[in-house]
């Protein structure tokens, strides 16, 4: 790829990933040390004043020692060898009164990500990349565990420090009391910590608070929790409640009658008191806890209540107070309700994020094992030497941390206690698939819901609101349970990981403007200001919308003191009463963001430009690029494109403009040509069948050790592309398609349906030919996995070592690998191991891999097979448009069609394919794809780019006109059986087709003689245990409709599990079994005898099944 922008961009899509590793590797350590340090006891009397602190923690590029000095890892040798990409964590260990006070340990490794500040890649160029027989295209964003690609996925949470109102059915079945309206705040510090608070209104007029402590669930008055935060009278706290809203009489009864029924739970109105009494009922939750109530008060306080706010507890009541008064504004039906599964109330769970949260619940389980190994210790031990004797249980504990978190990485699970509220713990890492480059880079855009709305019947989770305009794509989510569940970003999408403002600096830019700004307390008809979730003051309804703009001009400038990434939100009361004002600044991370045009204007309304062709004559400089979130947009004039006119503009003027249509789209979904012309459904299921597709996935292959890799030996880029993404990206470098001839018509009956025709000569010319790679390990431990064979006639084709030469073609039971290993009773033995394909292949690649452990040295061969493959009936393509077919048959030359020219089409598609489908886009893409071929030009297939007034089919058509063709496509053409033309003309073009990796030979299941079940006795089922496909219920019942009744019987008895049986005839018994002399006895009547019968072995297995549970089985007396 020649393009060095086209990289660039591509790796702006997966900074999302890589950005927030580099947090968590850099300050996010620096948070969690410091958090560690604040919360290890320091007790004088025990020890006596001699403490440990952990000062730091740091953690280093991938290396190893070779020939005596040090080696950088990169990457790809953790591919080949199969090991993990990580780099050692070292720790920096403080004694205090000990002559050598510091000490640094190297404990444990953790995995790094590709192309983070810690990889050796970061900042390497292209050229730097191949030269070391790395990725040209190296994004990064990944993990490399054992040699698999991993990917930590992005997970949808509530948004953080933000007041989230909900009326559901389901919180009248919290409680007797309880009614449908709630009001619900996530607080995340920077740590990552995280608690969620809930306030449920009652039907006496109260409100209760609910928190989960431990997996216990508690409700308590909301008064109670006020007077505990904060030391406040019953006139301070009724004038604290009210400020909001003082002249509503109603609104001030419901806080007289939550002031009088607290005195009902706690009779006492002292802060101590109603401390206790919280601690008296959170006691149950810290049983190891043996401090006072009131102490337990305080801890629930400071580390349950608003831990974003730390001990400030004024500033908690605060939020607390203006909590109350939205959820009682939303009772009262002035306010409303927000939609907990719209996009403006979620955020992301970054895997940065993620990776802090597993450090330090791995932290807080090793804490404790330091607490008690230093009391022991330091009591025992006086002398000089204990530091170094207690090192080793540091590092020790410290690689219980790292291996946590490489587990998790690994499996997708997290261990722990999920004090964080994880959503969920399943599914957190997904492993990457390669079967083309699409596929790969779709897994850094998605976004996953959750598992619990997997599960559950309720369709709301699954809805796009329109809320999601702009950063979840409409169409690229799969069909089937998870629509709607995992999700992708839209191309322009992208999340910020900067520092939240500073919170002295805001306030300081508010007391410029003197009285209009309240710093310490609410009046009447003041509106409060939020920062990240923190009342910082309260201003004057009129004085915010002027307020307002000047926020979000600091923030678009290159000179201001708000970063780009800033989230401003001013929620004013219209003539809708929507709810209370307030404004509202967030500037912390894992917030969506995506840009548009901010436009600027002085004095006079000025029209707006959209194209560099300035339709409306205005310089093309009247606006610059703004970064808003999917709340700021519902709030914000935007301007459609499409809807633009001149009359409308001098009248009104939109603030803000979109910068592209297509930006809606996700870079899959945006690569379908034509797509705004197309029925939906479609286009979703050609974002499943893109990913599908056999192409170009990566370059080094010989570098690779992948299960099973995909190449299109003969790949070409579409003449239809978009230009935003397909040349924008520079997707041409990793094609995954072919260009062909295609004819509309109804030839022969092997196109009926989905079914297509190809000619047999353009797939003779190497037409969808494709390359399968399949890597195999193959231990060379022969004493317990190998069986003696010998092979003397395959010697020639072994190596002196005993493994099987490179490029040599084995066939199925070929030997790979034939080697004399050890005697055996004087005997040398052969240890064989035999191809199982069942493809004639080449031997591609054999490596030697040695694995070292505590225990032994081993050794491992990793086989590389290579076979080509041709289309096959059976196969399945498809175009970019969603129409998968099924290759049916192939028709040689001579018998296809043919136009007047000499042009042969290579796929004939049955033109009932269309109206059922209803894919205007792949008729467009046709005639477009035949113009272009004959100008020798790309032609533009972006989505929305033909309106009303330019209309596609004329553009195209016109210019198949003056190349001499007819308007719409349509040519004469001739049969190839007779030679006669077909009365009709016919729709032919250029068209872009693609091989999905759905073929026969990876499905289809033919076996003579296979393996056999243990226990039933009939032939195993699927293709990986050697056996074939299973003759079901359905298949039986169509075949006896047919009156295949010996067929039946050869296939399912005589085939498969035939078993001769002793029948005692008189009895209707074959499980009992007569001694001889009862056969003596009853000689003389022949009808009494056991006979010998033949029935399906499963028949007796299911008698001995039912004798196990005391059922006999009888099949009757046949001879009475």
């Amino acid at each position: 790829m020649d393009n060095h922008s086209a990289i660039k961009r591509l790796e702006s899509l997966t900074k999302i990933h890589t950005e927030s590793f580099n947090f968590a590797i850099s300050q996010g350590l620096h948070y969690i040390n410091f958090e560690f340090l604040s919360e290890m006891i320091k007790d004088k009397k025990d020890w006596k004043r001699e403490n440990f602190f952990i000062t730091n923690f740091y953690i280093c590029k991938p290396y190893f020692y070779g020939n005596s000095h040090r080696q950088l890892v990169i990457p790809r040798q953790c591919r080949e060898t199969r090991k993990t990409y990580k780099g050692d964590l070292i720790v920096s260990i403080i004694f205090k009164n000990f002559k050598k006070s510091r000490f640094i340990l190297k404990n444990g490794e953790i995995p790094i990500m590709i192309k983070s500040h810690r990889c050796n890649l970061f900042g390497m160029k292209p050229k730097q990349l191949i030269e070391i027989e790395e990725e040209e295209v190296e994004v990064g964003g990944y993990f490399i565990l054992n040699g698999m690609e991993k990917i930590l996925r992005l997970i949808v949470v509530p948004r953080r420090n933000t007041i989230q109102l909900i009326s559901r059915i389901s919180n009248t079945q919290r409680g007797e009391l309880c009614s449908v309206f709630s009001a619900s705040f996530r607080s995340v510090d920077r740590n990552q910590n995280s608690k969620t608070i809930h306030l449920h209104y009652l039907t006496s007029g109260t409100i209760d608070f609910r928190i989960i402590i431990n997996k216990q669930e508690f409700f308590i008055p909301v008064i109670i929790l006020l007077r505990s935060i904060e030391n406040l009278s019953d006139v301070q706290l009724f004038k604290k409640l009210a400020a909001f809203n003082i002249t509503d009489k109603s609104f001030c009864k419901r806080i007289m009658t939550m002031i009088k029924d607290s005195y009902s739970k706690c009779s006492s109105g002292t802060q101590k008191k109603n401390l206790s009494f919280l601690g008296k009922i959170f006691r149950f939750s810290f049983p190891e806890m043996k401090e006072s109530d009131l102490f337990i008060g305080k801890y629930v306080i400071s580390k349950y209540i608003f831990i974003h706010l730390g001990k400030r507890n004024k500033k908690k009541s605060e939020l607390l107070c203006f909590m109350i008064h939205k959820l009682l504004m939303l009772q009262k039906g002035h306010c409303l309700e927000d939609n907990p599964d719209a996009f403006d109330t979620q955020e992301f769970l970054l895997p940065g994020n993620l990776i802090l949260i597993n450090l330090k619940e791995q932290l807080n389980n090793v804490k404790t094992y330091f607490k008690s190994v230093l009391r022991i210790g330091l009591k025992k031990e006086n002398g000089e030497n204990y530091p170094k004797k207690f090192l080793k249980e540091v590092g020790n504990s410290l690689s219980w941390v790292t291996h946590g978190l490489e587990k998790m990485i690994s499996i997708g699970s997290f261990l722990g206690r999920n004090e964080n509220e994880l959503s969920q713990t399943t599914g957190l890492s997904v492993n990457i698939e390669r079967i083309n480059f699409g596929r790969f880079f779709s897994y850094f855009r998605s976004v996953h819901r959750g598992k619990y709305f997997s599960e559950i019947k309720s369709v709301s989770g699954r809805k796009i609101f329109l809320e999601s305009w702009g950063f979840l794509c409409p169409v690229h989510s799969p069909d089937g349970s998870p629509c709607g569940i995992l999700n992708h970003l839209s191309a322009s999408v992208v999340s910020n990981i900067n520092n939240p403002i500073d919170k002295t600096r805001f306030i300081k830019f508010l007391s410029r403007f003197g009285k209009r700004f309240i710093l310490n307390f609410a009046i009447k008809n003041s509106a409060p200001i939020i920062l990240d979730g923190e009342i910082v003051g309260h201003a004057s309804e009129n004085f915010l919308y002027w307020f307002t703009d000047m926020l979000r001009s600091e923030k678009v400038s290159s000179n201001g003191f708000l970063s780009f990434d800033s989230e401003i939100i001013y929620n004013r009361r219209d003539g809708m009463n929507i709810g209370p004002n307030y404004i509202c600044v967030n500037s912390q991370e894992a917030r969506p963001l995506r840009p548009i045009k901010w436009n600027k204007y002085s004095g006079c309304i000025k029209i707006m430009s959209f194209e560099k062709r300035n339709r409306y004559n205005f310089p093309v400089t009247e606006f610059i690029l703004e970064m808003i979130t999917s709340m700021e947009q519902c709030l914000l004039k935007i301007e459609d494109y499409k809807k633009s006119n001149i009359k409308y503009y001098k009248k009104n003027f939109n603030t803000h403009e979109e910068i592209d249509p297509v930006n809606i789209l996700s870079i899959t979904a945006g690569i379908t040509p034509f797509s705004d012309l197309n029925q939906s459904p479609r286009n979703v299921y050609q974002c499943q069948m893109f990913k599908q597709s056999l192409g170009t996935p990566f370059y080094t292959f010989w570098r690779r050790n992948d299960a099973k890799t995909y190449f299109l030996i003969t790949p070409q880029v579409p003449v239809c592309r978009g230009r935003v993404f397909q040349d924008g990206l520079n997707l041409d470098a990793f094609p995954n398609g072919f260009n062909v001839v295609l004819s509309v018509l109804s030839y022969t009956g092997y196109d009926m349906e989905d079914a297509m025709i190809i000619n047999k000569s353009s797939i003779e010319r190497g037409l969808s030919s494709i390359n399968t790679s399949n890597t195999s390990v193959l231990e060379t431990d022969f004493k317990k996995n190998n069986t003696i064979n010998k092979y003397k006639s395959h010697k020639n084709r072994l190596d002196t070592d005993g493994l099987i030469k490179v490029q040599n073609v084995v066939k199925k039971g070929d030997p790979v690998i034939f080697i004399k290993k050890f005697k055996k009773e004087g005997i040398d033995k052969e240890f064989s191991i035999c191809f199982s394909g069942t493809e004639d292949s080449v031997v591609d690649q054999l490596k030697l891999n040695k694995i070292y452990s505590k225990k032994k040295q081993n050794e491992e061969i990793l086989l590389k097979i290579r076979s080509r493959r041709k289309p096959s009936i059976g196969d399945k393509f498809a175009s970019r448009h969603g129409q998968k077919g099924v290759f049916s048959s192939k028709f040689s030359q001579n018998n296809m069609p043919f136009s007047e020219i000499g042009i042969t089409p290579d796929i004939i598609f049955n033109p009932h394919g269309f109206p059922s489908r209803m894919t205007i886009g792949l008729i467009i893409e046709i005639i477009a794809g035949k113009a272009g071929v004959l100008g020798g030009k790309f032609q533009d297939s972006t989505p929305f780019r033909f309106y009303k007034n330019r209309i596609s089919a004329y553009e195209f058509g016109e210019n198949l006109r003056n190349y001499g063709f007819q308007f719409f496509g349509n040519e004469v053409l001739y049969s190839g059986f007779s030679g006669e033309p077909f009365s009709v003309n016919i729709f032919t073009g250029i068209v872009h087709y693609q091989r999905l990796k759905h073929m026969t030979l990876d499905k289809f299941q033919v076996s003579e003689v296979g393996p056999r079940n243990f226990l039933t006795r009939q032939p195993t089922k699927g293709k990986k245990s050697g056996g074939a496909i299973r003759l079901g219920e359905m298949e039986r019942d169509a075949l006896l409709g047919h009156g295949c009744s010996f067929l039946l019987n050869e296939r399912i008895q005589n085939s498969s599990d035939l078993h001769n049986m002793i029948f005692e005839s008189k009895t209707g018994n074959f499980l009992q079994i007569k001694s001889k002399e009862s056969e003596k006895k009853s000689h003389s009547n022949r009808h009494i005898l056991p006979r010998k019968i033949l029935l399906p072995y499963v028949s007796k297995y299911l008698a001995i099944e039912l004798a196990c549970l005391n059922i006999k089985l009888n099949f009757g007396n046949f001879y009475k």
